[in-house]
């Protein structure tokens, strides 16, 4: 009974992970760009990343300049060898030619592999949900018809972003404000919006991934491996009709 009780909360645990969705905060306003990235309660800062001390980024100039140094006096020694292989009329080693196969292999897998990862990630980037968007706009140009102009121009492109964006993933519009300032002579804004995706469906999507480009590669490795087996077979066959 316990066993079964223990499985039934290993259950329970997993779907509850499953139905988590993957959140992505991005705010913009005057201080700056900020983006953080957290699933339920636990996250991560991405924008502004922390940097690293001056001592630190002193040390790796240091072993940047040392390492250019050391490759500079290997080259150099490199040099003078091939001068005194030349000179001593010894043949340097030619250098090994690949064979178109074996280029044209690694295209053919690359090509499966692309063809077997589309659909899941065209699946996964239309899971995404966009969510809680603010966007404020004040335009602003140095006389009254630049300032319309400019208008027309910011409305044109945000109204038709969101329409082109709205056939890819849901869009939820919290407050979008634009309006005109005459006295200034730039253009502002600030916006923040959070980005979701339901784990469960990543998760499926990615595994679905993985078995799509396995056996993508698989048939193209077979492939290279016996490319004249289609051909062995006609003769064959040929040759029993011949005999009968």
């Amino acid at each position: 009974m316990t066993g079964w009780i223990i499985f039934g909360c290993v259950i329970a645990v997993f779907a509850l992970l499953l139905s988590l969705s993957l959140v992505i905060r991005v705010e913009m306003d005057d201080d700056g760009l900020r983006a953080r990235m957290g699933i339920g309660p636990f996250g991560i800062q991405l924008l502004p990343s922390s940097g690293g001390d001056d001592k630190t980024e002193q040390a790796e100039q240091e072993k940047s300049g040392k390492k250019t140094k050391k490759g500079k006096k290997s080259a150099g020694k490199k040099k003078s060898g091939r001068t005194k292989a030349k000179k001593s009329g010894e043949k340097e080693p030619a250098p090994a030619e690949k064979k178109p196969g074996d280029l044209l292999g690694t295209v053919r897998l690359v090509l499966a592999a692309a063809q077997g990862a589309l659909p899941p990630l065209g699946k996964i980037l239309s899971g995404f949900r966009l969510t809680d968007l603010r966007l404020y706009i004040s335009v602003g140009g140095p006389d009254a018809a630049q300032t319309a102009v400019r208008y027309g121009q910011v409305c044109a492109v945000v109204h038709g972003s969101l329409a082109t964006l709205r056939h890819f993933m849901r869009i939820s519009v919290t407050d979008l404000q634009i309006g005109y300032d005459y006295l200034s002579g730039s253009i502002r804004q600030s916006f923040s919006f959070r980005l979701k995706l339901r784990l469960g469906r990543a998760l499926g999507q990615l595994l679905r991934l993985a078995f799509r480009v396995l056996v993508r590669i698989l048939r193209v490795m077979i492939k290279n491996a016996n490319p004249r087996q289609g051909h062995h077979g006609r003769p064959a066959a040929a040759s029993r009709k011949q005999e009968e």
